[in-house]
């Protein structure tokens, strides 16, 4: 990804933050509708990012070592905050 297209997407996510404070702060959105977007983004938005990212990339021996590295450390990090 080159830089261009990150500062896309960061403007982009900003762009959806600042909707979703005004939204909030003339009450467009409720409390329970906040909690159902929420809901509604981590159950199936991120699930649903996650498959794409993985099947968007070749499958090649390193994107695959990388995905295990990845997994590994992720699972390692758990460990470490939930003994923490």
């Amino acid at each position: 990804m080159d830089f261009k297209s990150f500062l896309i997407t960061i403007a982009t996510l900003f762009i959806l933050l600042i909707v979703g404070y005004v939204a909030g702060k003339r009450n467009i959105i409720d409390s329970v509708a906040s909690k159902k977007l929420s809901s509604l983004i981590i159950n199936i938005g991120q699930p649903a990012l996650i498959i794409y990212s993985i099947t968007s990339q070749p499958y090649t021996y390193e994107n695959l070592m990388l995905g295990l590295k990845t997994l590994l450390l992720g699972f390692g990090v758990h460990l470490f905050m939930g003994a923490i």
